[in-house]
């Protein structure tokens, strides 16, 4: 007793989701981390492989995170949804933050073009969407936990700072909209 493994089923229409799409993007990160030093481009600034390859890494280790989550919970009735929801819009927010240091472009609070406003809108709704299924499964890891107590205090710790995360991230965009405008 008390040994924790990660192991998930083959198939689980809410788990695998978010599993595979965390593995496809931290092994789309990894593979942008060589551009670093092929292109010698600077690391840091708005238009860098540092975007590509952090956000690739960070949201598929969100992603891998969530679906071990999600399989120490009891099944719900709208896990498959928001399941497949969170896995869905964070993979496109990350293939739209690559493609934008792809054509050269800052991903983020880029108002210079109408592509850029496009894309940049499409992110922040997709964003909306994605958290909207990170509130879900942080109020579904409130409740029974098929866990140690330990595990459940950090899954239920680890979602609230993730929510706070989140929450963070709409202010400091709702500031940079502001402070663009001037």
């Amino acid at each position: 007793t008390g040994v924790q493994t990660c192991a998930l089923p083959i198939w689980d229409p809410v788990k695998t989701p978010m599993s595979w799409a965390g593995w496809a993007l931290l092994i789309w990160g990894l593979s942008h981390l060589p551009l670093v030093a092929f292109t010698g481009e600077d690391w840091l600034g708005p238009i860098s492989w540092r975007k590509p390859v952090l956000f690739g890494l960070s949201t598929g280790l969100t992603l891998l995170s969530m679906g071990w989550l999600a399989s120490r919970l009891p099944t719900g009735r709208c896990d498959r949804f928001f399941g497949w929801l969170t896995a869905g819009t964070l993979l496109i927010e990350v293939g739209l933050i690559t493609l934008q240091k792809w054509f050269g472009r800052a991903s983020h609070f880029n108002q210079e073009t109408a592509w850029d406003r496009g894309v940049d809108q499409a992110m922040f709704w997709l964003i909306c969407l994605a958290f909207s299924g990170i509130v879900y499964f942080t109020i579904r890891s409130a409740g029974r936990l098929q866990t140690t107590a330990d595990y459940r205090l950090a899954i239920r710790g680890g979602m609230a700072f993730l929510v706070l995360s989140c929450l963070v991230g709409f202010a400091i965009s709702r500031s940079e909209e502001h402070t663009s405008e001037l």
